[in-house]
């Protein structure tokens, strides 16, 4: 066996021992041989627990006061809500803030390329032609041409030279 084992059996030997040996103190009385009594065999029971009665029988027990035990009062927090307007009025100035900015910003690169045109010009948009431009279908389903590219070396060779 082991030095582990051995210790666990020891220590649960002593363990069985210790309830054994303290069930059988726990469960016990004296009893003292009955005396003659004067009041005609009857007695009266009376006085703390642990002392001895004035009678044949004598109490033993523990005899150790139960200490009282009172709970602490607990409270909860009280928890308030802070209003809306608190909350959202922050945020609400702030937006105003950036929007404004954001307005004059706009403003200013409006004016700063307009060159020098009217405001009424500036803010229309030119609208292309629609005669000069093909249809949708027309774009879609014809290809244009694709441009031709030297296939050879000797036609790569007489391209005519970039200048830089």
């Amino acid at each position: 066996m082991s030095k582990g084992l051995l210790r666990v059996c020891a220590v649960r030997l002593v363990f069985v021992a210790i309830i054994f040996g303290q069930t059988t103190i726990v469960g016990a009385q004296v009893f003292d041989p009955p005396t003659a009594q004067s009041n005609g065999g009857v007695q009266q029971a009376g006085g703390p627990a642990g002392t001895p009665q004035s009678g044949a029988v004598e109490q033993t027990g523990w005899g150790v006061p139960m200490p009282k035990i009172t709970m602490p009062k607990i409270t909860m927090p009280k928890i308030t809500m802070p209003s809306m307007d608190a909350v959202t009025g922050p945020i609400k100035s702030g937006f105003s803030k950036v929007s404004s900015g954001t307005k004059k910003a706009l403003e200013g690169t409006k004016e700063m390329f307009s060159f020098g045109k009217n405001k009424t010009t500036s803010t229309t948009r030119p609208v292309a032609n629609p005669q000069n431009r093909p249809s949708f279908w027309h774009r879609l389903l014809v290809r244009n041409p694709e441009p031709q590219v030297p296939r050879t070396v000797g036609e790569f060779m007489s391209q005519s030279r970039l200048d830089p």
